[in-house]
């Protein structure tokens, strides 16, 4: 350390040209990638850019070639010490430039390598100290001013430079032979005594037509890349948010998978839904519904740098993120989205499926849809749950889809084999305590999941717009059981079914429940159609013309789920319902709240010329408070829970 100090003002006072380069190199940097960050910080990385620059490496050249040279004797030997003293000190002032850019070796290598070339072409025509340091910093402002576009590319973009081997043993092989040159000249001196001017001019000239060559090949390699680049931009982002299509997941997912293994990182896929996001569309329009699409994506690439991420359709991201920065990421994106939503209920879905660290480059590229949709599964897992936001894919998740496919796969077999069994809730009198008809609800006997419950194929039904099979069967064997108990000479009561909304658009429901009475013989009395208040809300004007037509049938039509969540007293008004059906809600969380409001509901009823039905009774205290509140019918289990039809006979649950 003591003779690299003692070695320094020798240094200093005599190449004080390439020390100026060194700062030239700093402000560069300063312009081109640091200009962005916070003061402190922004200065820090100014100062060890200059510490690393090619002025670090002259000095310990020089230094190395002062204290190696004279053990060898030979002019090539002291040729190669001259040019392995500065190129290998280059090799880790590169990598810790590298580092400090926080970019790709082959940006790197073009931001430092052009200050060494100036360096090496000013020294070729130099005649003096002070020549060469006028050379140096014009020669270098000159590289700047050249490769000023292709820096701010690169620099802005953070641009992944596909250059790769090529490009990097092209810069190096053309430094290497360029600094052989700038020291041949040691061979003439040292093994001949002298150089004649022919030589010399020779030597210039060659040093200078391999920089022109060096420069030639970055810049035309560096456009040709940036071609490319513009081209895969065009090919694989996304023009409004920026992010990336999924063929770039795909070409790209292997390679950030195995850089991240390198660190200890799980990768994970990632799949976001903006749940009602259409709602924030129709409020604040378009235009403002991009610009927040834009907001997110930038706090996607904020939150995951480095990470593939992408957008498809209008509220769908997706992408390849490290597993550990999951759960906090998908919070800070929820929690983001909040603030953006405006008076819209906007909100934010994700599913994480966690990525094998040894996975291939072909199994992913095999199976890679696969991945994404576990992910999307496992966003549908938490899409209707308002207590959760996000989960990772489990087996239990799994199980749950494998059972939502199979049931869509396999509705007709279930009708056609009669997997579907009806069962029915009696609906009781309140006055006189006895049994008026019943509600007909579907259940399906499956030969290999067993009984399943309606929310386990009533849902993935209704989002396959095939909930309608269910409904008209339900239909069509209460009409065969009612014929069968005729036979017998018993007497099955009315029956009230559930309509789905996805019915009056997936098939011509009115037709078919006008040609199952004729076919089976169903009076009109002893048929009540329920519709949803859900379904109710989606359209208006067709849920008046389905009134009135089933209203046409002599068929009654029950309002279901009264005060489920979508509420709106206008419906009342507007739609001219025969029943309203008080959820059960209310009676599970039965207090002094809902006692009133299920008070003013019956009252609002009767003045409306409307029936009220309560569901959810299970206990005689509730039973006891319907009778005294004036509500005319009543289910739930302190009567009976639903039953099929050969429980109905042995429990006597048939009219007289």
């Amino acid at each position: 350390m003591q003779e690299l100090a003692s070695f320094l003002p020798a240094y200093m006072s005599r190449d004080y040209c390439i020390v100026i380069q060194g700062i030239l190199f700093a402000l560069a940097n300063d312009a081109f990638f640091f200009r962005r960050l916070p003061g402190r910080n922004r200065m820090l990385r100014g100062i060890l850019s200059f510490l690393v620059s090619f002025s670090t490496v002259n000095f310990l050249a020089a230094f190395s070639y002062t204290h190696i040279a004279p053990q060898f004797t030979t002019p090539m030997g002291d040729f190669v010490v001259a040019v392995m003293a500065t190129f290998i000190p280059m090799i880790p002032c590169i990598y810790l430039y590298r580092k400090l850019i926080d970019h790709t070796y082959s940006t790197a290598l073009l931001g430092y390598m052009l200050f060494p070339l100036a360096s090496c072409l000013a020294m070729m025509f130099a005649f003096s100290h002070m020549q060469r340091a006028i050379y140096t910093v014009a020669i270098s402002i000159l590289f700047i001013f050249l490769f000023r576009q292709e820096m701010e590319y690169l620099a802005k973009t953070r641009n992944r430079l596909h250059a790769g081997t090529y490009f990097n043993v092209g810069i190096c092989a053309f430094m290497l032979l360029i600094l052989a040159e700038t020291e041949s000249p040691r061979i003439l001196l040292k093994g001949y005594g002298g150089i004649t001017p022919d030589y010399e001019n020779t030597l210039a000239l060659i040093g200078l037509l391999l920089t022109l060559a060096a420069v030639a090949f970055i810049k035309f390699d560096i456009r040709s890349i940036m071609r490319y680049e513009d081209y895969l931009h065009m090919y694989e982002d996304d023009p409004l948010t920026g992010l990336k299509k999924i063929s770039f997941m795909a070409d790209n997912g292997p390679s950030l998978i195995r850089s991240w293994n390198t660190k200890g990182w799980k990768p994970a896929m990632f799949f976001i839904n903006l749940k009602q996001f259409s709602m924030y569309n129709r409020m604040y329009g378009s235009i403002k519904g991009d610009e927040v699409l834009k907001r997110l994506s930038g706090k996607l690439q904020t939150l995951f740098p480095g990470s593939i991420l992408c957008h498809m359709n209008e509220d769908y991201f997706f992408g390849i993120i490290p597993e550990h920065m999951a759960e906090k990421g998908m919070e800070d994106m929820r929690q983001y989205l909040l603030s953006c939503r405006g008076e819209t209920q906007t909100e934010l879905k994700a599913g994480i499926y966690t990525l094998s660290e040894n996975i291939t480059k072909v199994n992913f590229q095999a199976h890679y849809m696969e991945y994404l949709e576990r992910a999307r599964m496992a966003m549908e897992w938490v899409y209707d749950r308002n207590d959760e936001f996000f989960t990772h894919y489990s087996k239990e998740i799994s199980d749950h889809f494998k059972r939502h496919m199979y049931v869509t796969r396999y509705i007709n077999r279930a009708v056609e084999k009669r997997w579907l069994k009806v069962y029915y809730q009696p609906v009781i009198d309140v006055k006189t305590e006895k049994l008026l008809e019943y509600e007909a609800l579907a259940r399906w006997d499956d030969p290999s999941y067993g009984l399943l419950t309606p929310w386990q194929f009533i849902e993935p039904l209704e989002k396959a717009n095939l909930v309608y099979k269910v409904d008209t069967f339900i239909l069509a064997q209460y009409g065969r059981e009612r014929q069968e108990c005729i036979k017998r000479n018993e007497h099955l009561a009315p029956i009230s079914f559930n309509l789905s909304r996805t019915d009056f658009y997936s098939c011509d429901i009115y037709g078919i429940v006008k040609s199952t009475m004729e076919q089976y013989q169903i009076p009109p009395d002893c048929l009540h159609v329920e519709i949803t208040e859900s379904a109710v809300i989606q359209n208006l004007d067709q849920l008046k013309d389905a009134i009135c037509k089933f209203h046409a049938l002599g068929l009654e039509v029950w309002m279901d789920d009264f005060g489920s969540g979508y509420s709106n007293l206008n419906i009342l008004k507007e739609l001219d319902f025969d029943v309203i059906k008080l959820d059960m809600a209310f009676l599970k969380n039965f207090d002094q709240y809902a006692a009133i409001i299920i008070k003013n509901v019956i009252c609002m009823a009767k003045e409306l010329h409307m029936k009220t039905l309560a569901e959810g009774v299970e206990t005689r205290e509730q039973f006891d408070f319907l009778k005294k509140a004036g509500c005319d019918m009543a289910q739930g289990y302190y009567f009976s829970r639903p039953i099929p039809l050969k429980e109905i006979r042995e429990k006597h649950f048939l009219l007289p």
